[in-house]
């Protein structure tokens, strides 16, 4: 049911919360609720599933969570300000905020050792992440994921403007008109391409709790500032010392595969690295028994 202007401006938080709700529970950890799905065997490594710009846990719920959880322990996370996650004090947007924040919720939920999995921008805080506690991280699977100096560049126009002060909160009380039209399904278009919309994603896939005003502007912010970060992070990238598989596609053109998992997959010769040909940026969705295999070969290991 389309939402009429008056609902977009005053209720449209609201109406999107109850059009797609928390699928899993809602934590405290230290006083900001994080929301998690948890399925699947308790007495294993568990997989922790990390979430890209703009998403939600049903990016996962939609894809390869069901699969994974048949097997394995399995957890998705809403990262700070997204979903039904509280946002942190500047936004959250330093990687390492994130990471403490969601370490800090897996020991709410008494997991200290896991297979990390993360998507997009959530593949480059999965690789901090590694990269800073080894220790904890059985395995890592990136999937589409900006890990190396790409030289900056190459986000939305809008990331611009809503990363910023001022300019960023005008525009983020108005993103929340932008899923009254096409603008929203042509966005998600993009992202998918060369490949569709899988089946009842638009409809499932809570891509409408990106608009809030809030989280729009978390996201925006979070974006502005990933490059530089990456540019740092990526002088690290050698001291990897995690068992890797790495899942890109050679359609990606937001995330070129030859820019990023191919020089990471060289630098990492014991990592192990699957091109899909033709595939875009969404391959959990479009190729899960790819992810899901991955997956399988870090927990045997493990």
């Amino acid at each position: 049911m389309r939402m009429s202007l008056f609902d977009r401006f005053l209720h449209f938080d609201r109406i999107v919360e109850h059009r797609f709700p928390p699928l899993g529970e809602l934590i405290n950890v230290n006083g900001h609720k994080m929301h998690v799905l948890c399925a699947g065997p308790r007495d294993d490594v568990p997989v922790v599933l990390i979430h890209g710009a703009s998403g939600n846990i049903r990016d996962w719920s939609l894809s390869v969570f069901k699969d994974l959880a048949e097997h394995h322990g399995t957890i998705a996370i809403d990262r700070p300000g997204f979903g039904f996650s509280d946002r942190l004090p500047d936004y959250g947007w330093q990687l390492i905020d994130q990471i403490d924040h969601m370490r800090r919720g897996l020991r709410v939920l008494a997991v200290h050792e896991y297979i990390l999995v993360g998507h997009s921008y959530g593949g480059s805080l999965a690789m901090r992440w590694a990269l800073d506690h080894p220790d904890e991280v059985q395995g890592l699977c990136l999937i589409s994921a900006p890990v190396m100096d790409w030289g900056g560049g190459g986000i939305g126009a809008h990331y611009h403007v809503g990363g910023r002060p001022v300019m960023g909160d005008v525009l983020a009380r108005k993103a929340r008109f932008l899923g009254g039209g096409s603008a929203l399904p042509r966005a998600i278009a993009n992202v998918f391409d060369p490949e569709p919309i899988p089946v009842g994603y638009l409809e499932e896939g809570g891509a409408e709790l990106a608009l809030r005003p809030t989280t729009f502007r978390t996201n925006s912010v979070m974006m502005l500032r990933l490059y530089e970060q990456i540019r740092e992070q990526a002088k690290r990238n050698s001291d990897l010392a995690v068992r890797t598989e790495i899942i890109h596609g050679t359609a990606d053109t937001i995330v070129p595969h030859f820019i990023h998992a191919e020089p990471l997959a060289e630098m990492h010769r014991e990592a192990r690295l699957t091109l899909l040909d033709g595939v875009g940026h969404m391959p959990h969705h479009s190729h899960p028994e790819a992810i899901t295999s991955a997956i399988t070969r870090l927990a045997d290991q493990a």
